[in-house]
């Protein structure tokens, strides 16, 4: 039986905004192209339960399971702690070969690697097949003001119109109005609109990066449906990324920083 964890313990680490990509060293996962017919032939000859089955598909296979049966708060949390914990920050120049690529979340996985946009993707759509709507989330186009460096950030909107940012350099999930390390979003999206900053309705999105990750995960297999790891070779800091939520109060006491971040939606 997997032990029970905070997923939003830090591993072995005492700063919390520290995190260790998580990594088997014993699986290659190295696809030949950039598509998900490649991460098909790399994940899905496995059939079912075995040794060479990636962790990290197993590992995405039990969040999601932890996830659908949590709060809709709760839910953002555990998806951007898995996604931070076991993705680590890659260019796509150094990724994918390319100055600008956005990658499906099995892409992202299958690399266990990506950029700040393919960790905002992977968390939006990763929340949508959790039954998130879509009018709950937005992708933000941003800057980093102290560098001036574009930046992608996913976002969970409460139903008071609360903005709260899922962040691959700021790991807490916190309050857009908190966030004054980030400049003013130059354009935000769903799949359904696209607004010029947060608020003025430009229509239905018309992105081609965008249109063109759908379509390869529509095409691609589904990761929920990839042959799945036994548990038992899950490591301990991935089970902690995918682990139990033990409830609010703990949550506070381990993490005192996500009391206001998390109090208005914490279901």
């Amino acid at each position: 039986m997997m032990k029970q964890r905070n997923p939003l313990a830090p591993s072995r680490a005492t700063d919390s905004s520290s995190f260790t990509p998580l990594r088997d060293p014993s699986v290659e996962l190295q696809p030949t192209g950039t598509g998900n017919a490649e991460a098909q032939e790399s994940l899905s000859q496995q059939g079912g339960a075995s040794q060479e089955t990636p962790l990290l598909v197993a590992a995405y296979q039990e969040m999601m399971k932890v996830a659908a049966g949590q709060g809709a708060g709760q839910r953002v949390i555990t998806v951007n702690e898995f996604f931070n914990r076991v993705i680590k920050y890659k260019s796509d120049e150094a990724n994918w070969g390319t100055k600008d690529y956005w990658a499906s979340p099995l892409e992202t996985l299958v690399r266990q690697a990506g950029d700040c946009e393919d960790y905002a993707i992977a968390k939006y759509e990763t929340l949508r097949k959790l039954g998130t709507p879509a009018s709950k989330l937005r992708i933000l186009y941003t800057k980093v003001l102290r560098t001036q460096e574009a930046h992608m950030v996913a976002a969970y909107i409460t139903d008071k119109g609360d903005f709260f940012i899922l962040d691959n350099y700021v790991k807490n999930v916190r309050p857009l109005e908190k966030r004054v390390d980030l400049a003013s979003a130059t354009y935000s999206f769903n799949e359904d609109q696209l607004y010029m900053g947060l608020d003025r309705e430009a229509g239905k999105p018309t992105l081609s990066k965008w249109d063109a990750m759908r379509a390869r995960e529509a095409a691609g297999p589904d990761p929920m449906k990839l042959g799945a790891a036994p548990e038992e070779q899950l490591t301990e800091d991935m089970q902690v990324a995918i682990g139990l939520d033990p409830g609010l109060e703990e949550l506070m006491l381990n993490h005192p920083a996500l009391a206001d971040a998390t109090k208005d939606f914490l279901a």
